[in-house]
């Protein structure tokens, strides 16, 4: 294959998300492109009056959806876990303390077996924030070892709306692109708004083992898949990939 001169990457999330993480893909070297596949409404929730021993977020989204609804210094006294790096600074950054776990590798098993490793679960109280997408694989996990898990629905994932020149643009510059899709709602909202030919033409990309799932359940194949589930590592992998 002839050897591109511009990588360009087609990116699936949120535009607050898609502002932030063009910067790191223009330092690449990349053309950053946004198609928007996911739409995030913040939920509100009651009061919490359990005394949980941890707090777990399983995504920036959470983070941002439990500091707007939560009680004001309601996790002072707990302890908190993050699924991802971006996730712990968040964390830092809305309520100014670090995670009291973060694991190696940034996915639902892994922090599972990492957490399981380091922790005693028989009785442990636990929050898990999360969305309503969100698969039950954490609180089955915890609860089968002996803790008491409740899930937090704190934010819904929707679908976008598409403009007939939004599906154009899109059209016009996805040949011999990188297609980014950071979930399994971003892969399937993307499929519903436009169709699953289009990708024929680009070379589609998956964030974590769920979203590569999602694709090959639809007979789309993965490019290649990051070593690591963040956006850092994709882009670092696009630029250092040769045709």
């Amino acid at each position: 294959m002839k050897k591109l001169e511009k990588k360009r990457v087609i990116l699936t999330t949120t535009y607050s998300e898609y502002k932030k993480i063009s910067k790191t893909a223009r330092q690449c070297g990349l053309v950053p492109f946004f198609f928007g596949c996911i739409k995030i409404k913040f939920l509100k929730f009651k009061p919490l009056d359990k005394k949980y021993d941890w707090v777990i977020f399983t995504s920036k989204n959470g983070v941002n959806a439990f500091f707007r609804g939560a009680e004001k210094g309601y996790i002072n006294d707990k302890k908190i876990a993050a699924i991802g790096e971006k996730t712990a600074v968040e964390i830092k950054k809305l309520f100014g303390k670090k995670p009291d776990f973060v694991p190696k590798r940034f996915n639902s098993k892994d922090f599972f077996k990492e957490f399981k490793n380091n922790y005693n679960l028989k009785g442990l109280n636990i929050l898990i924030v999360t969305s309503n997408l969100s698969d039950n694989f954490l609180k089955k996990s915890f609860t089968t070892d002996g803790a008491i898990v409740d899930n937090l629905v704190a934010y819904k994932t929707l679908r976008p709306e598409i403009s007939i020149s939004k599906k154009q643009r899109l059209v016009k510059n996805i040949k011999n692109s990188f297609i980014v899709f950071s979930s399994p709602s971003a892969f399937k909202n993307f499929i519903d708004m436009v169709g699953s030919k289009i990708l024929k033409d680009a070379f589609a990309v998956p964030v974590g083992l769920k979203t590569k799932k999602s694709m090959d359940e639809y007979g789309i194949k993965s490019f290649f898949v990051p070593s690591e589930s963040t956006f850092d590592c994709v882009f670092k992998s696009i630029k250092d990939y040769n045709f």
